[in-house]
């Protein structure tokens, strides 16, 4: 019951989202986290109608809801004619969306990014 903060590398970030994405079978590999002050990024492969494409989105992740919550300010993926790329940016936003959903959280949690490393502040 008492406050504490909890940090986590880029490394560590990177191989919990792969570990968690494999666990719950997302279509999702290859995940990499950076973090930077006040926003994070992450870059992985996504697999679409048979071509794995490679995305990265920015934005911050909120933690003081039932689940937690992706606001994505920036999404790219590369070496997809135009006409798809909307398509490909919803299922990455799906994807990930589908996966918070299934994260409980029982108590309200405070992130701090700063460069190379987040810090999770609850009780």
């Amino acid at each position: 019951g008492s406050p504490a903060t909890v940090s986590f590398n880029e490394s560590e970030i990177s191989s919990r989202a792969q570990a968690y994405f494999d666990q719950h079978d997302a279509p999702i590999d290859d995940v990499r986290a950076c973090v930077h002050d006040g926003f994070g990024e992450g870059t992985g492969k996504v697999s679409f109608l048979g071509f794995d494409v490679r995305f990265s989105v920015r934005g911050t992740l909120g933690l003081s809801g039932a689940h937690p919550e992706a606001k994505i300010d920036d999404i790219e993926v590369g070496n997809v004619p135009g006409f798809v790329t909307g398509a490909i940016e919803g299922v990455v936003t799906g994807v990930i969306d589908d996966q918070l959903n299934d994260i409980d959280l029982d108590h309200e949690y405070t992130p701090t990014l700063r460069e190379g490393v987040a810090d999770v502040a609850g009780q």
